[in-house]
């Protein structure tokens, strides 16, 4: 807008909410940032944990050098770490089986609403509903939908076990077989 420099500029969540142009739900999985909940049963299948740290640390830097060292959402730069690699899951509910569909890389504020679960034992499931609204361009009360719909799905996929699936770590030069029998 006219008159609105980089440091005075809303951000654009916040200027599609003051004109009114983004209004009702945001379903699962249409909005650039989503809550994905691993189901409980899954809990071990973190990438981080079932393969040697040489590995990870491989993978981690390949996702960030991949990506600019920019969130694949926000765009924004990470922290610390430039950025956090998070596993983006497929998950076949009629075979049970959780595949890894690829890594991304994500800012800290985007890792939260990701792992939103996570963030509420850590006091700031508000901060990544709010992050998650203004990256999508909506409310908070559609966040807190958005939430309640990712927790009714994780409370369904954490009646079934799930057998896992990391053949896409080829991708990034790793062969998931020798990896999982060398941890």
């Amino acid at each position: 807008m006219a008159g609105e420099t980089a440091s005075t500029r809303p951000l654009a969540g916040e200027r599609h909410r003051r004109r009114g142009a983004i209004q009702g739900r945001v379903p699962i999985g249409s909005g650039r940032l989503t809550i994905e909940l691993v189901p409980e049963t899954c809990w071990v299948s973190d990438i981080r944990e079932v393969i040697p740290p040489s590995a990870w640390e491989h993978l981690r830097r390949r996702v960030d050098a991949d990506a600019r060292h920019r969130c694949e959402v926000c765009g924004q730069r990470g922290g610390e770490h430039d950025t956090e690699c998070h596993e983006v899951w497929e998950y076949d509910e009629a075979q049970h089986t959780q595949r890894l569909k690829r890594m991304v890389a994500l800012c800290h504020r985007c890792h939260q609403v990701m792992h939103i679960d996570r963030a509420g034992e850590a006091g700031a499931a508000h901060a990544a509903l709010e992050h998650f609204a203004v990256v999508n361009g909506c409310g908070v009360g559609d966040a807190q939908r958005h939430r309640a719909l990712a927790l009714r799905r994780w409370r369904e996929r954490s009646r079934h076990g799930w057998s896992l699936d990391l053949q896409a770590l080829r991708s990034y030069g790793l062969d998931p077989d020798l990896l999982m029998h060398s941890r």
